[in-house]
């Protein structure tokens, strides 16, 4: 595979998670954290010795989204850092976005 179609395939894969990571940021704020947490729960797998990562999760992110950056770091201390590089790579992925579209569609005439 030639570099540009490397490229290009990352490219779209990239665009692609960022879109289903921006669409999952945005539930934070749209859908009620009852709901968030129901959830949550359908998805988690059973581990009863050992703590996953994730686990406490969901609720710091809820927490994060009301401004609760306290209960965050208590529920998992990873959260705020996870929570940032996700919010990061969605402002970047806005701006490639744009920067897409501006050159696609070309920058706006002046009305004189």
């Amino acid at each position: 595979m030639p570099a540009n179609e490397f490229r290009r395939a990352l490219t779209v894969v990239w665009e692609i998670l960022s879109v289903a990571i921006l669409a999952g940021g945005l539930l934070l704020w749209f859908v009620p954290s009852e709901a968030l947490f129901a959830f949550s729960q359908a998805l988690q797998t059973p581990h009863p010795n050992t703590p996953c990562v994730l686990c406490g999760m969901t609720g710091a992110f809820v927490a994060i989204s009301r401004g609760d950056f306290t209960t965050a770091m208590w529920l998992n201390p990873n959260a705020l850092w996870l929570f940032s590089t996700l919010a990061g790579n969605s402002l970047v992925f806005l701006g490639y976005s744009l920067y897409l579209a501006r050159r696609r569609f070309g920058r706006p005439t002046p009305v004189s």
